[in-house]
């Protein structure tokens, strides 16, 4: 076949078998190869043909189209190229972060320790011991929130599983060592969404941005309701000062 003399010459054998076949058994041919530019450049190109058939079954000629698609090609290795950098980095970041974490957990253990030792010490200073309940409740928060964080390391992921939505505010609530006076009204208990375990990290920042930015805050309620379009609602809603009007077209734009 004289269009075979442009074929680059890792493409020939793979190509001319493919077409072979599709001539021997008049199957439609698909494949992609490299053709040689009248410059000498090879460019990639896609192959696509049927055969129109005579009345005895023969086959009387192929019609079908050549493709060029270099461009599509790299921007495919383009894109190939960037995922493998973007896992390079997220496996060093995933690294470094278990190998902080570990640090630190390490330092914490040495704090807790010795918090206890000097619990016994102090067994009748009642102002050191509540001074060392307030460390160990610290320590307790940093080792919680580093677990958030090794979850979070995990972001897309995970498979989604069906997760308790009541048990994942509790866990959120549970982080903070202080909620300021604010009541926590959970009537989520027993509802089970599809999710991955990110789902307490949500709760967790929406109270963490209430306690920050709600002022007056007394209540935090979050609780659930079927929307007009046959689905489930979950609703999160606290009664400080609200949001502005002139910052709300600006929630969900980037910095």
């Amino acid at each position: 076949w004289g269009w075979s003399k442009a074929l680059h010459p890792d493409d020939l054998e793979r190509a001319t078998q493919i077409w072979k076949e599709a001539t021997q058994t008049r199957s439609k041919y698909e494949t992609e190869y490299r053709l040689r530019r009248h410059d000498g450049i090879y460019r990639y190109f896609m192959a696509r043909s049927v055969p129109v058939l005579n009345e005895d079954g023969s086959i009387r000629e192929w019609v079908g189209t050549c493709i060029d698609i270099t461009d599509l090609k790299d921007v495919e290795e383009h894109l190939k190229e960037m995922n493998m950098k973007l896992e390079v980095t997220n496996e060093k970041l995933h690294v470094v972060g278990s190998l902080t974490r570990h640090d630190v957990n390490n330092k914490l253990s040495a704090v807790t320790g010795n918090a206890y030792l000097l619990r016994r010490k102090l067994a009748e200073d009642p102002k050191a011991l509540e001074q060392l309940n307030d460390m160990e409740a610290a320590v307790r928060l940093v080792e919680r929130i580093f677990e958030f964080a090794r979850i979070y390391e995990k972001l897309g992921t995970e498979l989604l599983v069906n997760l308790d939505v009541g048990e994942a505010v509790a866990g959120a609530v549970s982080l903070f060592s202080d909620l300021k006076g604010v009541k926590i009204v959970n009537e989520c208990g027993g509802l089970t969404v599809l999710a991955d375990s990110l789902l307490s990290q949500l709760f967790y920042n929406l109270i963490d941005n209430s306690l920050k930015y709600g002022e007056k805050i007394q209540q935090i309620r979050v609780h659930y309701k079927a929307s007009s379009s046959n689905q489930l609602e979950l609703v999160y809603e606290d009664d400080g000062v609200g949001i502005p009007d002139n910052m709300r077209s600006n929630l969900f734009k980037e910095d």
